[in-house]
């Protein structure tokens, strides 16, 4: 079995046939949506998913987020004195989205195609393998998220032909693609998009403008406080996709701050990350060379595109031709699950044909430090073209070449991939003659041949296989994630109660904490001294609909009836197992 996965910035998911139908499969919670944080404890245990995201808050420096856009960029993260790249990270992810669908199939999985952002790098997206192999998948494919989406709206539209954006709009990443699609047949011709840009922007924007309101120094906040006010920015960002305002008391020690954000004040205080969506939007019309009215229409996927804001946004520019997918979160697993379907010569997709193009275009800087073009952006992948060059000066000894990727005519401006050297004969300038081979495979991953006449040594590399990514690396960090504990499965619903108690606790006010606590003490003591499942479920009951009424007086700055209070806090002294009758 071959499945597909959408790893996210956010949330990542799993797909695959199963008895001949195409599934999401859930987690362990029956999500088909795992949070994409990775959180450790001391004792050397990790938590991924829901339970990890809840510990963001009380745990905000032995818990990780985010890291999708770090993926290929060297960065290291530390925690009890151990090291993680973000592609270890990621593998965690990948490690258990494998185990749920292996859970769920009764089946081995080994292989899976894996969805990255459009406008990934090279380096980016070797990470992305690399976090695969480490998770021990073997990497299929990589399959672009715009594309992935394509081919899951065609598969539900084959008797249209159409051309159309596909705006994909996540927490981390923003990317634009223009297909024409036809009778089996999904062409990719123009990609655009902005790897640091997604919702988790409107979230910080929300968090800086309650500091703003009431005076709070942001970049003085502890990291566990900027961690509340980022949840609380997320929470709402989803509020206000149901309702035009939102009214909330936030809680930072204790202290309650009012705190009110219309629609219309979400789009002011945003107005910079508007903008920046208009320069990709922008930059894809151009390049394609097309007018608005010459597109059938926006499918808005990803789950920033739920913003009523954005809706708005993007209907406004492509006078009200933009269409939001009711499952913009899942459609990207949905199509990189076709894909592996395609793979796997799954009879109900086998004949569809997709065309993926260079995200960037490929070359290398030359004397004049201008950028010399091998490959240009939109060539239908797989691709491959030549450049020749000759030397400049008189008996030199060796030849820098440095590999770059983007769109700039001066070579510095681009993204470095890689910089060889070559040793060559000592001849007058003009007689080495250089022939350099570029070739893009399906993956957006890239190989370079370098031949002539007068160099000692041909070259012959797949870049984007970073240093230290070798097979026997990649076997060790696996190993060492292997030997990770993780937490039984049986345990995971009542750690992710606990983890959301504790992150409210962190966020509630002094009355809010005390009934809290009470009822966090009852379910702790059942599940310690229970005698059957059923008192420690009904435990568990109480305390989600202490939890709830909590989170509910947040929206609102209203108190709660006093008798609704006094009546909750008494039903949670009455739970006490070891209340004495």
């Amino acid at each position: 079995m071959i499945v597909g996965i959408d790893l996210g910035t956010t949330n990542s998911s799993i797909s695959a046939y199963v008895d001949g139908e195409l599934k999401l499969i859930p987690n362990a919670f029956g999500k088909v949506l795992t949070p994409s944080v990775v959180s450790f404890d001391e004792d050397g245990s990790y938590f991924v998913g829901a339970i990890a995201k809840e510990r963001l808050v009380t745990n905000p420096d032995t818990t990780f987020k985010e890291f999708k856009r770090d993926m290929g960029s060297g960065k290291i993260y530390e925690v009890f004195g151990k090291q993680y790249k973000p592609e270890d990270l990621s593998a965690l992810i990948l490690k258990q989205l494998k185990a749920d669908a292996e859970r769920v199939t009764g089946q081995q999985i080994s292989d899976a195609v894996i969805s990255v952002p459009a406008y990934f790098t090279d380096k980016q997206r070797a990470a992305t393998r690399n976090a695969g192999l480490i998770a021990g998948l073997n990497v299929i494919c990589l399959i672009n998220e715009p594309s992935a989406a394509a081919l899951t709206y065609h598969v539900d539209n084959m008797d249209k032909d159409e051309k159309y954006l596909v705006f994909d709009f996540g927490g981390g990443t923003l990317d634009v693609t223009l297909v024409d699609a036809f009778d089996n047949i999904i062409e990719i011709e123009n990609i655009s998009g902005d790897n640091y840009l997604g919702g988790a922007d409107f979230n910080k924007a929300i968090a800086i403008d309650i500091c703003k309101k009431h005076r709070i120094p942001w970049s003085a906040l502890s990291s566990d406080k900027k961690e509340i006010l980022l949840n609380v920015g997320e929470e709402i960002k989803i509020h206000l996709t149901d309702h035009e305002q939102c009214d909330y008391v936030v809680n930072l020690d204790s202290q309650p701050y009012e705190y009110t954000l219309t629609r219309q004040g979400l789009v002011e205080i945003s107005s910079d990350i508007f903008n920046k969506i208009t320069i990709v939007l922008k930059r894809i019309m151009n390049d394609a060379g097309i007018a608005v009215n010459e597109v059938d229409g926006v499918i808005m996927i990803g789950g920033s595109s739920k913003m009523p804001i954005i809706q708005a946004f993007i209907n406004k520019l492509f006078d009200g031709f933009a269409k939001y997918e009711i499952n913009g979160d899942t459609i990207v697993c949905l199509g990189a699950g076709i894909v592996a379907g395609i793979k796997e010569r799954n009879d109900l997709v086998k004949d569809i044909i997709l065309t993926d193009i260079a995200p960037f275009s490929l070359g290398t800087g030359v004397a004049d430090g201008s950028f010399s073009v091998i490959i240009p952006k939109n060539q239908v992948l797989p691709c491959s073209s030549w450049g020749y060059f000759q030397t400049t000066r008189d008996y030199q000894e060796k030849v820098e070449f440095t590999v770059y990727q983007g769109e700039n005519i001066i070579a510095s401006k681009n993204q470095v991939v890689r910089k060889i050297t070559i040793p060559i004969e000592r001849r007058l300038k003009g007689e080495v003659k250089i022939a350099v081979n570029y070739s893009y495979d399906i993956n957006g991953i890239f190989d370079v041949d370098i031949t002539g006449d007068g160099i000692k040594e041909e070259v012959h590399e797949k870049i984007g296989l970073s240093e230290g990514d070798s097979s026997a690396e990649i076997q060790s960090r696996r190993k060492k994630l292997d030997e990770m504990k993780t937490n039984p499965q049986s345990q995971e619903e009542d750690l992710l109660v606990v983890e959301k108690a504790g992150r409210l606790a962190a966020e509630c006010n002094a009355e809010q904490r005390v009934m809290l606590e009470k009822a966090l003490m009852s379910f702790l003591q059942t599940c310690r001294q229970a005698s059957s499942k059923l008192e420690i479920k009904e435990a568990k009951r109480r305390l989600e609909s202490v939890m709830v009424i909590i989170e509910k007086s947040m929206f609102s700055f209203a108190d709660f009836d006093a008798d609704m209070w006094r009546e909750m806090i008494e039903g949670t002294e009455n739970s006490n197992p070891n209340k004495e009758e």
